[in-house]
């Protein structure tokens, strides 16, 4: 359900996000911002984060991302600025690291269950 929740998130992003060009230091912040909201809602849903968590969050990040980058150029009707990858780039890592993968590879404190 947070997997799915994640996805359908990601997706309305893209939408959203494709509306603008990624210039600047539209990239960073879009990507970095992006992330941590898709990644809390994963995590606040599974109700913990986790390895599962981080690359799910990793993944629906990169994706919507990687959408809305190919909206913005036109649908694919232009080259896709560095920018995008940058964004890509950048959202996957954070929501790795939002999601439960801390420094080391290891699972964050909270990824024991709640009681």
């Amino acid at each position: 359900m947070a997997i799915a929740l994640g996805a359908a998130l990601a997706a309305l992003g893209a939408l959203l996000l494709g509306e603008y060009p990624f210039t600047g230091v539209m990239p960073y912040i879009s990507g970095a911002l992006f992330a941590l909201v898709v990644a809390e809602v994963i995590v606040s849903v599974s109700r913990r984060s986790s390895r599962l968590t981080a690359v799910a969050a990793a993944v629906c990040t990169a994706g919507g991302l990687a959408w809305g980058v190919w909206i913005s150029v036109g649908e694919g009707k232009a080259p896709i600025p560095i920018g995008g990858w940058v964004a890509v780039v950048v959202g996957a890592a954070v929501a790795l690291i939002r999601g439960g993968i801390r420094a080391g590879g290891r699972p964050g404190p909270s990824s024991q269950p709640v009681a």
